[in-house]
């Protein structure tokens, strides 16, 4: 399985979930900076917009405090946080899934259990969501797919059974 080499990379996605979402958020609030994004920085475009967008009174990721960090990878937490916000779910009650690692206390609970019910992340084989670990590109490239094919069901998604199923899976 692929690591994402760079969290930017999963922003630039999630630029494009928001863009996409833009009927759904709420105004635009004013960008996050952080001391180690420079305007020159090659993702600051994408980091900005997705610091700045807001829905549901939350910005698609503003839990970094000063430093963005775009070389570490996202964790499966912030990326079930961001889908659910730019899907327009946030605070949706749904039936709980049960997860061997994730107590209802904890403050992703929610957003996870939202990304579950809508199918835009699973669950392991033994239960267990892992919150903490980073997304491989591969987890985020079809968890961003089943966003985009629940924001826009009714387009043609056939292109998407060309794809080799051993290699990739929506």
């Amino acid at each position: 399985m692929t690591r994402l080499p760079h969290r930017s990379l999963v922003i630039i996605a999630l630029a494009l979930c928001a863009v996409a979402s833009a009927a759904v958020a709420a105004p635009r609030a004013r960008a996050q900076s952080y001391t180690d994004v420079p305007k020159s920085h090659w993702a600051y475009a994408s980091i900005s917009s997705v610091t700045e967008r807001s829905a549901s009174g939350h910005r698609l990721l503003d839990d970094y405090g000063e430093l963005f960090k775009p070389e570490k990878a996202i964790t499966r937490e912030l990326l079930a946080r961001s889908l659910v916000l730019a899907s327009g779910n946030y605070g949706e009650n749904v039936k709980t899934v049960a997860m061997k690692d994730v107590a209802p206390d904890d403050r992703y609970y929610s957003v996870i259990q939202v990304a579950l019910r809508h199918g835009y992340m699973n669950l392991d084989k033994h239960g267990a969501f892992r919150p903490q670990d980073p997304v491989p590109a591969s987890q985020a490239e079809v968890a961003i797919i089943r966003w985009l094919k629940e924001r826009y069901a009714s387009s043609n998604w056939t292109l998407l059974s060309s794809l080799k199923p051993s290699r990739w899976q929506p």
